[in-house]
């Protein structure tokens, strides 16, 4: 198997925190770019194991009534007569601070499509590729989350 041109490290939210570049030649196109980010991101959320529980889980219910009571049930009823509010469908498109990277983000989820500019991805160095994903997403996720 061989190791990965580009390493993604991820939060607990699963956002993309860091990107790190370990070969620039086998992503000097933008196709093999995304596949790449792609594949580590693939590859930091499949090493990241759930913090062990010191709970249980569920504990047994103990039954209060045998059949709710007519008021109880009207109040939920009434809660599901009022509209509810639509959802926005926007994503968030962020830059990396020369603009030569984007990242497009959908309207939920953590992770994005990146594309970047032919001819600065033809010359540029592992750290300035780095960086320039980092910052995409940093900036994707900070238009995604604005109000």
């Amino acid at each position: 198997m061989t190791e990965q041109p580009i390493t993604v490290s991820v939060d607990g939210s699963h956002r993309v925190v860091g990107v790190r570049v370990h070969s620039v030649e086998p992503v000097r196109t933008t196709s093999a770019l995304a596949d790449a980010v792609a594949a580590a991101y693939r590859t930091a959320l499949a090493g990241d194991d759930p913090p062990p529980r010191t709970m249980p889980v569920a504990r047994r219910i103990r039954r209060i009534s045998a059949a709710p009571r007519p008021e109880l049930l009207e109040r939920h009823q009434v809660r599901y007569r009022q509209p509810v509010p639509a959802r926005s469908n926007a994503s968030a498109t962020g830059y990396s601070a020369n603009g030569c990277v984007l990242v497009d983000l959908a309207p939920s989820g953590p992770r994005g499509t990146v594309s970047a500019d032919a001819g600065w991805l033809a010359q540029t160095t592992a750290d300035r590729l780095a960086a320039a994903v980092t910052e995409a997403f940093h900036d994707a996720y900070a238009r995604r989350d604005q109000p």
